[in-house]
């Protein structure tokens, strides 16, 4: 039997369900052959106001998951302003933060720290592979692949 757009509709929600069990998703309208045009089109705004309000239940669903995680001490120190500027936005599945850099201490959602940790370890490694570049006096080598710069 091939697979009809009801069919393939359902296997996709089966699946998304698999996979993201937390998901929440819009029931399928079933439009006939026998449907007039204002019911169709009826059904389709009825779909698109349920995909509304299933995205907007997903979203509460992560605030919720990420305003309960565990919490952890970041602070970003002053020197990262020329590359964030003064306030750096995290945004995570649409869900965003601002942390100001000033160096002191907040305590932010575990996910959040890691990725605020990986953007500075970004801009670390940019800096100490410029400062390696800029050391031309030690910059030569005997052999070659002896130099490591990064």
């Amino acid at each position: 039997m091939a697979n009809t757009p009801n069919t393939t509709a359902k296997a996709t929600s089966k699946a998304r369900a698999k996979v993201e069990p937390e998901t929440v998703v819009a029931p399928e309208p079933i439009i006939k052959i026998s449907d007039t045009k204002a019911e169709v089109d009826d059904l389709r705004k009825t779909r698109m106001e349920m995909t509304v309000i299933t995205a907007e239940a997903n979203r509460k669903k992560l605030v919720h998951t990420y305003t309960n995680e565990e919490r952890v001490n970041v602070s970003i120190p002053s020197l990262y302003a020329p590359y964030f500027g003064r306030v750096m936005n995290v945004s995570i599945n649409g869900i965003s933060i601002w942390l100001p850099i000033n160096g002191k201490t907040f305590k932010i959602p575990k996910t959040y720290a890691a990725e605020v940790r990986g953007r500075l370890a970004r801009i670390d490694r940019i800096l100490a592979k410029g400062k390696a570049m800029a050391d031309i006096p030690n910059n030569h080598e005997t052999a070659p692949g002896e130099l490591k710069l990064w």
